[in-house]
């Protein structure tokens, strides 16, 4: 946890130096996102518009979760920067809420690992 935390604290730097200026500047003004399901047969996948200031946890509570059919609160959840170069991989974390309270919190430990970085505080523009 203590190398995950180094990690995560250079990863949240790294994301906080990006202003919303900056963000809409290599952005624009909206973002067109795509998402896939993992492991899910048929495939599930949803497209929509959204602002790229929006922080990754506003992304999940009010966009992920009505698109998706989910209640609120009941999956948990982390988003990870997917890079080109998989060197680059070993440097990023997963983004999510340090602490989660919902229904099947208990496997996300399983499935991220040690520490995230705050999904409140990084928007998804930010990831660009």
């Amino acid at each position: 946890k203590a190398k995950d935390s180094v990690r995560v604290a250079s990863f949240e730097a790294s994301m906080a130096k990006f202003s919303d200026s900056m963000v809409d500047e290599v952005c624009g003004k909206w973002l067109k996102v795509v998402v896939k399901l993992d492991g899910i047969h048929p495939p599930i996948r949803r497209e929509f518009v959204v602002r790229p200031a929006m922080t990754l946890r506003a992304l999940h509570d009010q966009v992920l979760c009505p698109v998706m059919g989910w209640k609120s609160n009941y999956h948990c959840y982390a988003f990870r920067k997917v890079f080109d170069d998989l060197q680059k991989l070993k440097d990023s974390c997963w983004i999510g809420p340090r602490t989660s309270t919902a229904l099947d919190s208990m496997f996300m430990p399983l499935y991220v690992g040690g520490c995230v970085a705050n999904d409140k505080q990084i928007s998804i523009g930010q990831l660009y």
